[in-house]
């Protein structure tokens, strides 16, 4: 498997600034995600796979605005970029929620420590699918400036 090929020659690209600013993007939508959650299983503790759902859904919108406006500073609307965010994000709340079920169900990690672990372990995964969606799926566009886009 050729690892260059899937995350591009450079996963930070030219821009060293656009994982910081990725990493404030993603922790606001990560705070707004865990304010929900928590508020969501004070009421019911045995439904916490669909708060996750809920919670995730609702940082998604958020998640998609910050992060193509001011990540990758992409202006243009494109339907394919909608498609794809919210789809690469469908799969990132599954592998989310399964990992949640294993750490909870199978190895009886306190709910709430399970929570930030498969939230934490899904940050690196989702900069990676927001770069090809923004960006390009050959990367050309990482060297040059976003002002088009």
């Amino acid at each position: 498997m050729d690892w260059k090929k899937i995350v591009g020659s450079d996963i930070f690209c030219a821009k060293k600034d656009m994982i910081v600013k990725y990493g404030i993007i993603n922790g606001i939508t990560t705070l707004l995600y865990i304010v929900l959650y928590n508020v969501l299983i004070l009421w019911d503790t045995k439904r916490y796979i669909v708060a996750n759902i809920v919670a995730y859904c609702l940082s998604i919108i958020l998640g998609y605005i910050l992060t193509k406006r001011f990540v990758f500073c992409v202006k243009k609307e494109s339907i394919k970029q909608v498609v794809l965010f919210v789809l690469g994000r469908a799969v990132l709340v599954t592998l989310n929620s399964v990992l949640l079920w294993i750490l909870y169900e199978a190895w009886g990690i306190d709910l709430r420590v399970s929570q930030v672990v498969a939230t934490a372990t899904m940050f690196a995964l989702s900069y990676l699918v927001n770069k090809k969606i923004f960006l390009g799926l050959d990367n050309k566009n990482c060297d040059e400036t976003n002002d088009e886009r």
